[in-house]
């Protein structure tokens, strides 16, 4: 039985890793960039990369949204570097 237990664990694991995965890269893995012959240490140290990226990913559009609804609202270019925002 507890062999089931640590196979489904494992399954949601790779589940979870295949849905970062499209979120960060915009595809699920495939091949190669599957880990499904990793440890579960080694998959969940790369889903935690993965986390990270996507993390980052999602601040820097939240900051692109509010510079830009900042300047809309007030109507100004505050540019490429956005000198003064934040």
């Amino acid at each position: 039985m507890e062999n089931s237990n640590n196979s489904s664990d494992r399954d949601i694991l790779l589940s979870i890793y295949s849905d970062v995965h499209k979120d960060v890269y915009g595809f699920r893995p495939r091949g190669a960039a599957f880990p499904s012959d990793l440890s579960d240490e080694e998959i969940q140290a790369k889903l935690d990369d993965l986390q990270a990226r996507l993390d980052a990913e999602m601040e820097e559009e939240r900051y692109e949204e509010e510079r830009s609804l900042y300047e809309d609202f007030y109507g100004v270019d505050l540019g490429e570097d956005g000198d003064g925002w934040r």
